[in-house]
C-alpha cells in the first residue's frame, strides 16, 4: 500500500489463497527441531540451529533405566519423540494436545499438507505432517510395556539442561506406568490409525490400532495406578485420576480407529 501524497508505503504483503503457506510450513518444522535422539544438520536444519545427535550416549535414551530402580534389568530403548518444552524431559500425558491438534488440522484439509517441507522424510510419498507425527508416535510405542500399560515420563532426574542438546550427557530415566498415561496413549494411537491407513501405511495403522486397544484394556483393568514422580525433581505429569476425561478421550478415540 503506497501513499503518494506523503511518499509512504506499508510493509510488503501478499493477497492470495496461499498467503499463509510459508508460515504453516515453518510452524510444522518447529517439531522437527524438537526431535530428540536425532541430529539436526544440513540440508534440513538452518545453519544457525544445527546440532549433533542428542541423548543417545551411554545410559541415555536407548539405555534408559527406571528412576526408582536403575538396574540393568530395568533398561529400555526409549529413544525418539519430541522435547516437551524448554527442558529435555518428556511427559506422556502432555502429548495429547499436540497430537490431537495436529491430527485435527490434517483431518480438516488433508490436501494442503505436502511432502516437500525439508525434513529427512520429505519425498517419501507421505505428507510431512504425518511423518513428523510418526516420530512422536514411535516414541509412545516404545513407552508401551508388553502388557499394554504405558510409562509415564522420561528425563533427567533433576534440572540438567546443557546447551545445545547434544552436549547433555546426564543419565536419563523413565517413570513407571500409570492409568492416565495408558489412556492418553490409547487415545493418541486410536486417533492416528485411520490417517496412516488412508495414506497406505496399513501395517503401521494396524500396529497403532492394536496398541490402542491394549493400552485401553490395561487401563480399564487397572483404573487407579498413579505415577508418584518419585526420584524426579521436575514436574509430575499425573492428572486427576478421579476425572473421567482420560477415559472418555480414549473411549471416543477407539470408536473412530
Amino acid at each position: 500500500v503506497y501513499d503518494p501524497a506523503n511518499d509512504t508505503r506499508s510493509a510488503r504483503f501478499r493477497i492470495d489463497h496461499r498467503a499463509y503457506e510459508e508460515v504453516l510450513k515453518h510452524a510444522v518444522r518447529v517439531f522437527y527441531y524438537q526431535r530428540r535422539g536425532a541430529a539436526h544438520s544440513a540440508p534440513y536444519a538452518d545453519p544457525r540451529w544445527t546440532d549433533g545427535t542428542n541423548f543417545l550416549g551411554p545410559l541415555q535414551d536407548s539405555e534408559c533405566r527406571l528412576i526408582t530402580s536403575p538396574s540393568p534389568a530395568n533398561q529400555k530403548d526409549l529413544r525418539g519423540g519430541w522435547f516437551d518444552a524448554g527442558d529435555y524431559n518428556k511427559y506422556v500425558n502432555w502429548t495429547v494436545s499436540p497430537i490431537s491438534d495436529l491430527l485435527f488440522a490434517y483431518r480438516q484439509n488433508p490436501l494442503i499438507w505436502p511432502d516437500d517441507w525439508n525434513i529427512p522424510e520429505s519425498g517419501n510419498g507421505i505428507p510431512d505432517l504425518l511423518d513428523e507425527l510418526k516420530w512422536e508416535l514411535d516414541w509412545l510405542l516404545r513407552m508401551q510395556n508388553a502388557n499394554g500399560s504405558v510409562l509415564s515420563k522420561q528425563g533427567v532426574n533433576a534440572f540438567q539442561s546443557a546447551s545445545p542438546p547434544s552436549a547433555e550427557a546426564s543419565q536419563v530415566f523413565y517413570g513407571a506406568e500409570s492409568t492416565t498415561a495408558s489412556l492418553s496413549t490409547a487415545g493418541n494411537f486410536a486417533q492416528a490409525a485411520p490417517f496412516y491407513r488412508a495414506v497406505g501405511m496399513t501395517n503401521y495403522a494396524l500396529t497403532l490400532s492394536n496398541a490402542a486397544v491394549a493400552a485401553y484394556n490395561w487401563a480399564v483393568a487397572n483404573p487407579n495406578v498413579i505415577f508418584t514422580n518419585t526420584g524426579y525433581s521436575s514436574a509430575n505429569p499425573e492428572v486427576d485420576t478421579s476425572s473421567t476425561n482420560a477415559y472418555n478421550y480414549a473411549r471416543d478415540s477407539l470408536r473412530i480407529r
